[in-house]
């Protein structure tokens, strides 16, 4: 009796059914914050985060360090589809390139529209490094940290493919890039691209590939630990306090779910009407303004961008209350155009 194959598991639709589940968690913890924020346990809940341990207070651990295996995880998927995945080709590179800058352009362009009136709030459209340590220290730090990509690329060029290795890598480069001043989650992408993958264009989910395996240790924790926990601790504010039709959050929301959807719906359409890229296989147009829509989804990272953009505790909670608001109008209306324009079932 011949032994059935079994199929090598996908870490990339692991890590779709691991990110479904941490996006009710995320959602549960971002609803759990708000409540605690506006009960009588407000004071614990801020006192907690702001208290210090070590270099660091719980929050900017959860930031600054937590939310570099976010990034890490990120950086390994991009280089994996770049690689050996979808984008491996430029023509399949077209089309997601074109809508991820138009959809970056055109929401910072409506922000700065709205908040033209007042030059200090022009930076939220962008994300300021921190750099509050010495110069001399900086350069310091940030030469160590070519020292630790340098050895990260001379194990890759070795040969040498064991996830730990990298691990140690990203580890060092962390805490290198954090003592130079610049955000220390910026060595989780740095740290991807060391990373070695076995390109297998039959079977690209390899369980051989050093890529591949610190994708299924990064994924669940990631999914269901580190962005959860970051949504509790950023996605606190007192209502009370904060009204949703000031300028910043009137001009994160309006970029959010506004902006998004003219930029990427927009661009896609040009791309193709211009011979430059092709339509998705089976998408329609109304899907692909759908899924445009969705893309106004900002939650995690537009409330990460906030907290480096301004450190006003007040413009602080005014960004969570746009980016709060700019999400659920896109999530919102995503689900409905996606509904109506989903194709019927057949029996």
């Amino acid at each position: 009796m011949k032994h059935m194959r079994l199929r090598p598991r996908s870490a990339l639709r692991e890590f779709l059914r691991s990110e479904a589940s941490g996006g009710v968690l995320l959602m549960a913890a971002a609803a759990a914050a708000l409540i605690v924020a506006n009960s009588p346990a407000a004071l614990h809940y801020f006192a907690v985060l702001d208290f210090r341990l070590g270099p660091l207070s719980v929050l900017h651990w959860i930031n600054d360090a937590l939310m570099a295996l976010f990034f890490l995880l990120v950086g390994l998927e991009i280089k994996r589809e770049l690689i050996d995945g979808h984008l491996a080709t430029w023509p399949n590179r077209a089309l997601p390139m074109i809508a991820a800058a138009a959809g970056m352009v055109v929401p910072a362009a409506i922000y700065l529209f709205v908040a033209r009136g007042d030059a200090a709030l022009a930076r939220g459209w962008a994300i300021p490094a921190a750099t509050d340590i010495a110069f001399a220290i900086a350069v310091l730090a940030l030469l160590a940290a070519l020292f630790v990509m340098a050895g990260m690329f001379a194990l890759n060029r070795c040969g040498i493919k064991g996830p730990h290795w990298y691990f140690m890598g990203f580890a060092a480069l962390w805490f290198a890039v954090f003592q130079s001043g610049v955000h220390a989650t910026v060595a989780g992408v740095l740290a991807a691209l060391f990373v070695p993958v076995r390109i297998t264009k039959a079977a690209p989910d390899a369980e051989d590939s050093t890529l591949h395996q610190m994708e299924h240790v990064l994924h669940r924790p990631v999914a269901w630990l580190v962005v959860p926990l970051f949504g509790f601790a950023n996605a606190g504010v007192t209502l009370g306090g904060v009204s949703a039709v000031g300028t910043v959050p009137m001009a994160i929301a309006a970029g959010l779910f506004v902006g998004k959807q003219v930029g990427i719906f927009g661009s896609v359409w040009a791309a193709v009407k211009l011979g430059l890229a092709q339509r998705p296989a089976g998408a329609s147009w109304p899907q692909i303004y759908g899924v445009s829509i969705l893309c106004g989804i900002g939650f995690t990272m537009s409330l990460f961008i906030g907290g480096l953009a301004f450190d006003d505790a007040a413009l602080g909670d005014s960004v969570k209350i746009g980016v709060m608001t700019g999400s659920i109008a896109s999530a919102l209306c995503g689900w409905l155009v996606l509904r109506l324009s989903a194709p019927q079932m057949r029996s």
